[in-house]
């Protein structure tokens, strides 16, 4: 049976007003969700960490018209200000260190990651993703979702200098062709051939140019400043996942929508996209409905007017007047027009619809890089919620807590204030003048035609637990977010006034926990963004960069420490990053160094490395612990290692021994003289010889005790030990 082949019919290719159509109605239906369901939790947090409220309004009796009350006190406190501000600026103080995984298991491997991970924290900082990581985890903080977009670009620039003239080559005068000064253009003219040849200058040019030129002459110089994957922090609301998403990756498509210039047109007009099914090259935007983008822009208002979004939302929450109402130019600078721009996956591939002015389809481009089914969106949730897509923030959860505080904060100081002004009652037309009576500040008059038409009663006391009230509410908050409160703890020995050991302790647990946990979750971010980065670089990368050695040192790369390298840059070739590898950022890389209670444990364990130092490596402690100190620069207060001491010398050992050289046996004899380097032919003739007669004496008695026994003859005599010479025996042997 033949094998079925199925096919989604969302695929088919479908004409640009069926494409228009479909990418506007998602991107509203989108909206209309988020509006429903985010946009004013959003809102009110916006006017909470801008310290603003909404008017105490009440109706005119007389003209009927609602009218602010300014008598009574009406502010925010800076509560969801201080959490946001303090939260932000410690997850965010330090760029990450990034760490990879990965490849063969060798040096070459091992010099491989060193490479790879200095030369994507060396693009983190060239392209300013900080800045984009920075403004991504303040509004993730705040709203519980932010969205960061990850592209690959290039950075041209053009910079006015000035050079001496006696050192001008004939490539620097490419620059000075239209030059205002027309000795300058003329001078460029005439040396139009030598320019094209770049051959140099001969005595006589140089100084017809001094003369013409001045000693010294500007100009423009053009510099590639960065060219690589670049970090960008697109407004959250303006972009449009699917409604009821889980994740970002999961969802059927992204819009987002910007606001873009003619430059983003003609740039898009030239570069060309193959379509991955037909092999097909062709613009990405049509030059014909660029065209009629371009003649309808500044005549429609801007989605703002027509629809409410995030932003119309917000500017309302803190009374701000929106740009287009504002006040427009007679001609404006440049045209604006709004893009939409939808990413999806169409037969298996990633690809980018644009539609200008909600009225032109412009184009497709397909994904230029292979990024394995992942939009360049990545999502940042730091509290993750139970139904997936947006998170959860410690400011909503809690601006509940910051009405509560503002109404009693409200309360106490106007029931203050009119304990401090007290009331006056006087009669109509009595004889005290103003001045008599109304001072600065005094009091309050109650003016009356008859004294007796009011009657003061006593004002109710004011309960003790209303002034707890705002010191509860605030510590609820702190309890909802641990790691932003400074406690004051001390250490354990000599804590914080009004703070016992214990009572510190325990908020350092739970301010780590905290911490640990968003911390995790911006690894999380980090990871997904550079991997994108990462495969980028590895398909668009062409020419080597030399990534300074300090990069190097961020991550104590392993391979500069055991080939002693001391260059003070080492270049990366796109070779060198071709690997299948994983991201792994390092665990509070990008925390603050602030934290007293990180500070104290580094001094714990320093007193422990006192005690056991043939344990504990002192040097790598005191180095973290001035890392972790704010103001000090490790390099600056820890001397260099001392230099390596020269090998000790072998122990030489001199013996003598007193020995009579006869008594020895004749081998002894030859091994020692052979061992002093002396010739031993002699001794050992000696000792054959000796072995010889011994040899030879053995023999003989062994013959004689195979002879028969003879009775007839006498045994020789034999004499005492005694020597005088008597037979030994009483007699002759018989």
């Amino acid at each position: 049976m033949p094998e079925q082949s199925f096919a989604d019919k969302s695929d088919k290719e479908k004409s640009p007003d069926e494409l228009k159509e479909e990418i506007l109605e998602q991107r509203r239906a989108s909206q209309r969700y988020f509006n429903n369901n985010f946009y004013s939790e959003w809102a009110e947090i916006y006017k909470n960490i801008h310290g603003r409220v909404r008017p105490n309004m009440y109706k005119d009796k007389e003209s009927g018209e609602l009218r602010e009350d300014h008598t009574r006190t009406n502010v925010c406190t800076p509560d969801h200000f201080n959490m946001l501000r303090r939260g932000t600026s410690r997850l965010t103080r330090n760029p990450p260190n990034l760490r990879v995984r990965g490849g063969p298991d060798n040096p070459q491997g091992q010099a491989m990651r060193d490479k790879t991970s200095a030369k994507l924290m060396f693009n983190w900082d060239r392209a300013e993703s900080q800045r984009a990581f920075k403004r991504i985890v303040n509004v993730a903080y705040g709203i519980g979702w932010a969205i960061g977009k990850s592209y690959y670009d290039e950075v041209p620039v053009v910079r006015q200098l000035r050079k001496l003239t006696t050192t001008l080559e004939p490539k620097d005068f490419n620059n000075l062709a239209n030059s205002d000064d027309e000795q300058v253009s003329s001078l460029v003219q005439r040396f139009g051939d030598r320019l094209k040849d770049q051959t140099p200058f001969s005595e006589q040019e140089m100084s017809m140019m001094v003369e013409t030129m001045g000693d010294q002459t500007s100009l423009k110089v053009s510099t590639m400043r960065y060219r690589g994957p670049v970090l960008d922090a697109p407004f959250s609301g303006d972009v449009f996942p699917e409604p009821g998403f889980h994740s970002l990756n999961e969802s059927g498509y992204v819009t987002e929508m910007s606001i873009r210039d003619i430059d983003f047109l003609k740039y898009w007009s030239k570069v060309n996209s193959i379509n991955p099914l037909t092999g097909e090259s062709k613009p990405v935007f049509s030059e014909d409905a660029c065209q009629k983008v371009l003649d309808k822009a500044g005549s429609r208002r801007f989605v703002e007017d027509n629809e409410i979004s995030l932003r119309r939302l917000m500017r309302e929450e803190i009374e701000l007047a929106d740009p287009s109402t504002s006040g427009k130019p007679i001609k404006a600078p440049r045209k604006r027009v709004l893009i939409d721009e939808r990413h999806t996956i169409i037969s298996g591939h990633l690809c980018v619809d644009f539609i200008g002015e909600e009225s032109e389809y412009l184009g497709r481009l397909w994904y230029p890089w292979e990024t394995y089914g992942r939009y360049v969106y990545s999502e940042m949730v730091l509290i993750p919620d139970w139904l997936g897509g947006f998170g959860q923030s410690t400011l909503i959860v809690t601006r509940f807590l910051q009405q509560l505080r503002n109404v009693r904060l409200n309360q106490t100081t106007d029931f203050i204030n009119n304990k401090l002004l007290p009331l006056l009652k006087h009669r109509r037309g009595d004889d005290n003048t103003a001045y008599d009576v109304r001072r600065t500040g005094f009091g309050r008059l109650l003016e009356v035609d008859n004294m007796a038409d009011y009657d003061f009663m006593a004002d109710p006391a004011f309960p003790s637990e209303a002034w707890q009230d705002q010191a509860q509410y605030k510590l609820d908050m702190q309890e909802a977010d641990p790691s932003t409160v400074d406690y004051s703890p001390g250490t354990s020995e000599q804590p914080g006034p009004g703070k016992f050991a214990t009572t510190a302790r325990l908020a350092d647990k739970a301010a780590d926990n905290v911490t640990s946990d968003t911390l995790d979750q911006v690894g999380l971010f980090i990871r997904d963004v550079v991997e994108l980065q990462l495969w980028m670089d590895q398909q668009a990368m062409s020419e080597p960069v030399d990534v300074p050695r300090e990069y190097f040192e961020r991550i104590d790369a392993i391979s500069l420490r055991t080939q002693g390298s001391q260059a003070r840059v080492i270049r990366v070739s796109p070779m060198d990053i071709q690997e299948d590898l994983e991201i792994l950022p390092e665990q509070g890389s990008t925390l603050a160094a602030d934290d007293e209670f990180r500070v104290a444990g580094l001094q714990q364990f320093a007193a422990i490395g006192e005690r056991h130092p043939d344990i504990v490596n002192m040097r790598a402690v005191i180095k973290k612990l001035a890392e972790a100190t704010p103001g000090i620069n490790a390099e600056d207060i820890i001397l260099p290692p001392p230099p390596p001491q020269p090998p000790v010398p072998p122990v030489k050992l001199n013996i003598s021994l007193s020995i009579k050289w006869e008594e020895l046996a004749p081998d002894v004899q030859a091994a020692i003289l052979q061992h002093e380097g002396l010739p031993a032919e002699l001794t050992t003739a000696k000792g054959i010889g000796h072995m010889l007669d011994e040899t030879a004496d053995a023999a003989d008695s062994a013959a004689r005790l195979e002879e028969p026994v003879n009775h007839d003859v006498q045994p020789p005599m034999q004499a005492k030990p005694n020597g005088k010479g008597k037979p030994n025996g009483s007699g002759a042997r018989k």
